[in-house]
């Protein structure tokens, strides 16, 4: 029997032919994507942000179809798990990796959903401009046939251009369009819904401030003009008012900038959570290790001093809990054990790791033999780590024995103990909590 004979290797991770697929497709989605670019100056070509949509688009939809080939691949796997030999862990692992390619299928049909909604906002907008200028072409046209001479366009005026009369008018025209423009938009929210139209309405709002504000500003500076102003700084003003004017941004710059927003707020999130404690994230400790592997013993139930542990493991540990009945053992490798009086359950990522900590910790606590429970690729390392440390390995039934002696022979472990022949360690129900232990640790440390 070799390495290739199982899913995992020595480690107890899937084999590289199990992860190259995976590791490429996340690399190309989560690395590989190009960043949504901020929106261009106003003075930039058209052609190029057209350009540059373009083109995240299309890897966006090519993300999206291999998110799709991707989930249904795993979900045949695991809907065929039998026919393909994969055990609960390796299933568990599949199940894993497609709540992963599912949050991030959401994410970009997310965009997808915004991107749509924008551009029926904007089109909407587009429309109503170009009835509103339709509008205001055929009132210019009534008047040059009323009074036979050009019609002044008031938009294109600038207010200081305009009479009293005409800065009147062009006020009450603006208002009733922005108002209406409102109303449309509260009408098309009512039956459309979406957060688009709230923030549609609300920039309407302002720039409906922002008019009124600029229209008392220019009434203000002319009353001021009357009485003390000069004509060059008249001029002055006129300036800054057109820059001010000028430099108001846009619907979809507004539009834009807020869902940056909403996105640094979402990576700020992510941020938060990332720097919690790896074994804060793991939920319920039962739930957790309910598929640990187990180690026991028929030796005498104990439990070891706090400083023991810190002397056997020193900094690979990360968190030590003391419980009435247990101990629990967080070490930065994400390995996790739980100590009890007559069993030690571990997890974590490496059986190596696994085995070795276990196999310490068994010997510590004064154990002579052990029983293991587990996946067949975690006996056969437990077996022969805990077998070169010194420890008695005990087969549970026939097929663990069966399994053992192919290790014990394909490892040469005869070198270090012959295989059978060993006796089972007497009970004994005396037992110190972890809570006291820890405590007379403690005390020890610190001496």
């Amino acid at each position: 029997m070799n390495n290739d004979d199982f899913f995992f290797d020595e480690k107890g991770n899937l084999n590289a032919g199990f992860h190259k697929e995976t590791s490429d497709f996340e690399a190309a989605f989560n690395d590989e994507t190009p960043p949504v670019k901020e929106p261009e100056p106003a003075s930039a070509p058209k052609i190029e942000a057209a350009t540059s949509a373009a083109v995240l688009d299309s890897e966006l939809e090519a993300n999206h179809r291999q998110l799709v080939e991707r989930i249904q691949k795993i979900q045949d796997l695991v809907e065929n798990k039998d026919s393909y030999g994969f055990n609960e862990a390796t299933v568990n692992a599949f199940e894993d990796q497609l709540i992963q390619l599912n949050k991030s299928l959401k994410d970009i049909d997310d965009v997808f959903a915004l991107q749509e909604e924008t551009a029926k906002a904007e089109e909407k907008v587009k429309q109503q401009h170009e009835q509103g200028e339709k509008q205001r072409q055929e009132q210019i046209r009534e008047q040059e046939e009323e009074h036979d001479e050009p019609a002044i366009q008031d938009e294109q005026k600038p207010l200081e251009a305009m009479s009293l009369n005409e800065l009147n008018e062009y006020r009450t025209k603006m208002t009733t369009s922005i108002n209406n423009h409102i109303a449309d938009l509260h009408h098309d929210m009512e039956n459309m819904g979406g957060d688009i139209y709230k923030i549609a309405i609300e920039n309407s709002k302002e720039d409906l401030l922002s008019f009124e504000s600029s229209i008392e500003k220019e009434l203000k500076r002319r009353n001021e003009l009357e009485k003390a102003f000069s004509s060059e700084t008249h001029r002055a003003d006129d300036i800054e008012s057109i820059n001010v004017k000028n430099t108001t941004p846009t619907f979809t710059e507004r539009l834009n900038l807020k869902k940056k927003q909403l996105d640094e707020d979402a990576d700020l999130k992510l941020k938060e959570e990332d720097s919690k404690p790896w074994y804060k994230k793991l939920g319920s400790v039962s739930d957790y290790f309910a598929d640990g592997f187990k180690a026991k013993s028929h030796a005498r139930a104990s439990f070891l001093d706090e400083y023991q542990i810190h002397d056997m493991f020193g900094d690979q540990i990360d968190k030590i809990v003391n419980r009435s009945d247990s101990r629990l053992v967080h070490f930065k490798d994400k390995t996790s054990i739980i100590e009890k009086g007559q069993e030690i359950i571990a997890k974590g990522e490496s059986y190596n790791s696994i085995s070795e900590k276990v196999s310490k910790m068994a010997i510590a606590k004064g154990w002579k033999s052990i029983q293991f429970e587990g996946s067949d690729v975690f006996l056969q390392i437990a077996y022969e780590k805990s077998t070169r440390m010194g420890l008695v390995v005990e087969p549970k039934n026939e097929e663990q024995e069966e399994l053992f002696k192919r290790i014990h022979k394909m490892k040469n472990l005869d070198e270090v103990m012959p295989f059978s022949g060993m006796k089972h360690e007497t009970i004994d129900k005396e037992i110190e909590v972890p809570e006291l232990k820890a405590n007379r640790g403690s005390h020890r440390m610190r001496m």
